[in-house]
């Protein structure tokens, strides 16, 4: 699996991953919000840069957690006995810059989903969640899928948070023939670890 992300471009370049916290709300179609929190320990010695030790705790509305777990650049949580992983990316290249292009697979509570990707512009952090330090690069994507055995067009706004190291995926949009769809992500809580 490590060869498989760092051949995708998520591991072994690009910037560190911070240690931070932040609580994130989850809002998907036809369900009630999730919150989640998710303490993040940074780039490791002996990781690949891109992995980060976490831990992940479901707050609401069914608390689970907290459970260990290494994420890859926030785009998903790696357990042990893992051996796919439920994100997959192509061809992205770290840094990130204007104009790149990659793509972003994945499948997911019932979701199957590949979309191309195009950074864009880069936007304050603190636009996101006023504790946030840095700058985002905001990246449009767009493809097709399936939800629940549904074919759909789907797109997503994804932030790639340069200060620390992880992607968020802030908004998702399903077009399907039963009508649109839409969820997102919130950060509802953030702080930086303490030195």
């Amino acid at each position: 699996m490590l060869e498989a992300l760092s051949a995708a471009g998520l591991t072994g370049r690009g910037e560190r991953v911070a240690a931070f916290d932040w609580t994130l709300e989850i809002r998907r179609p036809a369900r009630g919000p999730r919150q989640i929190r998710e303490r993040f320990a940074g780039s490791q010695p002996g990781l690949p840069l891109g992995l980060s030790p976490v831990l992940h705790e479901t707050l609401s509305p069914r608390p689970r957690g907290p459970h260990q777990g290494v994420s890859v650049r926030g785009l998903t949580v790696l357990y042990p006995g893992d051996t796919v992983a439920d994100v997959s990316v192509a061809e992205l290249s770290l840094p990130l810059a204007p104009g790149a292009r990659f793509r972003l697979d994945y499948a997911e509570d019932g979701a199957s989903l590949s979309q191309a990707c195009v950074v864009g512009a880069s936007v304050p952090a603190s636009s996101v969640h006023p504790a946030m330090p840095g700058n985002a690069w905001s990246i449009e994507c767009s493809g097709r899928g399936r939800y629940h055995g549904i074919p759909v067009q789907a797109g997503a706004t994804v932030l790639y948070f340069v200060r620390l190291g992880v992607f968020l995926e802030v908004e998702q949009r399903i077009d399907s023939p039963l009508g649109r769809l839409r969820g997102g992500t919130r950060v509802i809580s953030f702080e930086m670890a303490k030195p």
